[in-house]
C-alpha cells in the first residue's frame, strides 16, 4: 500500500510538540475512514491517528493483546492494527438491521435502541456505496429475480423466512487511502497510539489526547471534537484508561464503559441430507456471485430466519440458521481437534447416514453426498456482567492491555435450543430432507460448544438515559459533550446480521451530524 506523501509518520514528530484539529478521528477502520471521507475537502481541519501503519506489524499488533478472564476466546486475533483495521482480513457479510430488533423486545432484556430503522435506512444506502455492496436489496425474491437461485419451498408461509446477506470485502485502507492522502484538510498520522484523553481544569468537554509511538517520542493533539473509532474492544479499554483525572475511566460516572459485551453465538449441531434439493437452492449452502453492475464483485447468501411474528410469539432472540457444507465442518472439526475451541461436542450428533460420518473422519466425503451441517448464530441477550476491563498487564507503551469477561448464560443457552428445534421442525415438517440433531439438555455442554464470530459488541452503548447508556442518539458521551463514538461498541442489542454495515451507517449518520455542528459554529 502506498506511497501516500502526505501521510505522516508520528514516530519523527518531536517529544512535546501539540498538533491543533478541529476534529480528531482516532482509528482508521470502516467508521473513522467513513466519517474522515464524509469531512474531507471541508473548512474543518481533519485530524487522524492510526496506532499502526500500511501494513501489519509485529510489535504493533501486540499492543493489543487481550487478557482472556471469562469463556474461552481466541484473544485479539481479530483486530488489526493497521490503516483500514479489520476490514484487511473481514469476510465482507453484510445485511440491515430488521425493524423488530430497533424496538422493545422485553424477553431479551436492555435491548432496545433510540434509534429505530427509519433514521438509519438512508444511512444505510450510503454505506452500502461505501463498501460496494450494489443495490440497496435484501427482499429474496427481487434480490434473487434473473438469477439461477430459488427460495427453499419451505420458507413461504410459517414462521422460518429467507434472509440475504451481501459480501464484498472491501478494504477500507487499500480502496480509500488515496482520498485521505488527496484531501487538503485531512491530516493522517501513522504509528501514532494514544495513550489518554483529558479534559481541563473546568468542564466536561476534552481539550486534548496523548499520544506515544514505539520509538519512544510522545507529543499532544489538542482538538474541538474527537471521534473514538477503534472498534468494540479498544474504545471501551482506552476510555477505562483514561483514569488519570477520573478513576473509573473518562466519561464513565454511570461505571458502564466496558459492559454489555456482546457476541454473534455460534451453534452447530445436526446434519441436513435433503431430498428435494434443487440446484438453485446452492445460495444457501455458499456465497454466489451476484450480476450487479452498481457493485463491485457483490456475492449472496441465503440463511434461515424467523419471521417478527413469529420472533414476538416465541420470545426468541433473531437468528440466522446456515446450512454448512461438509468441507467447512471438516475446518470446525480440525479446530476441535487442535485448539479445543470450535463446534463443541458434534461428535456425539454425528450419528447418520454413516457412510458420511465415516468419509468426514476418513478422509474427504465422496463428491455426489448432498449432506450439510446446521449452524446458527444467535444474537447474545445483552448481559452488563459481560464485559472489558483492565488487566494487571501492560503492553510496551505502558498502557494496560483489555481483559475480556465474555459470559453467556441460561437464557442464551434458551436461545441457542430454540432456534435449532424451530429450524429443525420446519425441516421436518417441509419434508425437505432428513434430518438428525442430537440437542443436548446439559447448559454447560452447550455453552462450552458455542463460539463468538470475532464481532465486539455493546461496550458503549446507546441511549437516552445517562444512568443505562455511555452515548445519546447523536453518538455523543453523555459525560463528554465534544466527544463521540464510532463502531459496535455503540449497539444495545445485535440483531443477527453482522455488524459492518450497521456501523458504517452510523458512522456517515455521525459524519453529518459533524457537519451540521461545524456549520452552526460559523
Amino acid at each position: 500500500m502506498g506511497p501516500f506523501d502526505r501521510f505522516a509518520d508520528a514516530r519523527t514528530i518531536e517529544t512535546g510538540t501539540t498538533i491543533d484539529a478541529d476534529v480528531c478521528i482516532i482509528g482508521t477502520g470502516a467508521a473513522g475512514i467513513t466519517i474522515a471521507r464524509a469531512l474531507a475537502n471541508g473548512p474543518q481541519k481533519v485530524v487522524m491517528l492510526e496506532t499502526g501503519g500500511l501494513n501489519y506489524d509485529a510489535a504493533v499488533a501486540a499492543l493489543g493483546d487481550i487478557d482472556v478472564i471469562g469463556r474461552p476466546y481466541p484473544g485479539g486475533a481479530s483486530r488489526l492494527r493497521y490503516l483500514g483495521g479489520s476490514t484487511n482480513h473481514w469476510g465482507g457479510q453484510c445485511a440491515p438491521l430488521d425493524p423488530i430488533v430497533f424496538g422493545p423486545r422485553p424477553w431479551m432484556g436492555d435491548a432496545e435502541w433510540p434509534v429505530d430503522y427509519a433514521d438509519l435506512e438512508p444511512y444505510y444506502r450510503a454505506a452500502h456505496k461505501v463498501i460496494g455492496l450494489g443495490e440497496y436489496e435484501y427482499e429474496p425474491a427481487e434480490v434473487l429475480k434473473n438469477t439461477p437461485f430459488a427460495v427453499m419451498d419451505f420458507t413461504d408461509g410459517g414462521p422460518v423466512r429467507t434472509s440475504i446477506s451481501r459480501y464484498h470485502r472491501q478494504r477500507f485502507g487499500l480502496a480509500y487511502a488515496a482520498d485521505l492522502n488527496a484531501a487538503p484538510n485531512v491530516f493522517v498520522y501513522l504509528y501514532a497510539t494514544v495513550t489518554s484523553f483529558y479534559r481541563g481544569d473546568t468542564g466536561d468537554a476534552a481539550t486534548h489526547v496523548t499520544v506515544a509511538t514505539l520509538a519512544g517520542n510522545s507529543f499532544t493533539v489538542r482538538a474541538t471534537r474527537f471521534v473514538l473509532a477503534t472498534g468494540g474492544i479498544e474504545n471501551a479499554r482506552l476510555l477505562l484508561d483514561s483514569n488519570g483525572q477520573q478513576a473509573a475511566g473518562f466519561g464513565n460516572g454511570s461505571g458502564l464503559v466496558g459492559r454489555y459485551f456482546m457476541e454473534h453465538v455460534a451453534y452447530a449441531n445436526g446434519v441436513v441430507v435433503p431430498k428435494n434439493f434443487k440446484p438453485g437452492f446452492d445460495v444457501y449452502f455458499d456465497e454466489q456471485r451476484l450480476d450487479d453492475p452498481t457493485g463491485d464483485d457483490v456475492r449472496i447468501r441465503a440463511h434461515l430466519t424467523l419471521s417478527p411474528e413469529a420472533t414476538r410469539a416465541l420470545e426468541v432472540p433473531r437468528f440466522r440458521a446456515e446450512l454448512r457444507r461438509y468441507s467447512e465442518l471438516r475446518l470446525a472439526l480440525k479446530h476441535v481437534r487442535d485448539f479445543n475451541f470450535g463446534f463443541g461436542d458434534v461428535w456425539d450428533v454425528m450419528q447418520e447416514p454413516g457412510a458420511i460420518w465415516d468419509a468426514l473422519v476418513n478422509g474427504e466425503p465422496p463428491p455426489d453426498v448432498g449432506a450439510f451441517i446446521l449452524a446458527n448464530y444467535v444474537e447474545q441477550i445483552p448481559n452488563p456482567a459481560s464485559r472489558i476491563t483492565l488487566s494487571s498487564t501492560r503492553n510496551a507503551l505502558g498502557q494496560h492491555i483489555a481483559a475480556m469477561d465474555w459470559r453467556l448464560t441460561r437464557a442464551d443457552e434458551d436461545g441457542i435450543k430454540l432456534a435449532h428445534r424451530v429450524i429443525a421442525h420446519e425441516i421436518g415438517r417441509s419434508d425437505f430432507g432428513r434430518f438428525r440433531y442430537d440437542m443436548l439438555e446439559d447448559e454447560d455442554a452447550i455453552l462450552d460448544g458455542a463460539y463468538g464470530g470475532f464481532h465486539h459488541m455493546g461496550t458503549t452503548r446507546m441511549g437516552t438515559d445517562p444512568k443505562a447508556s455511555v452515548v445519546d442518539t447523536d453518538c455523543r458521551m453523555h459525560e463528554a459533550p465534544n466527544v463521540y463514538i464510532a463502531g459496535s461498541s455503540l449497539y444495545p442489542s445485535a440483531g443477527w446480521p453482522n455488524p459492518t454495515l450497521t456501523l458504517v451507517a452510523l458512522a456517515a449518520r455521525l459524519a453529518d451530524h459533524l457537519k451540521e455542528e461545524v456549520a452552526r459554529d460559523g
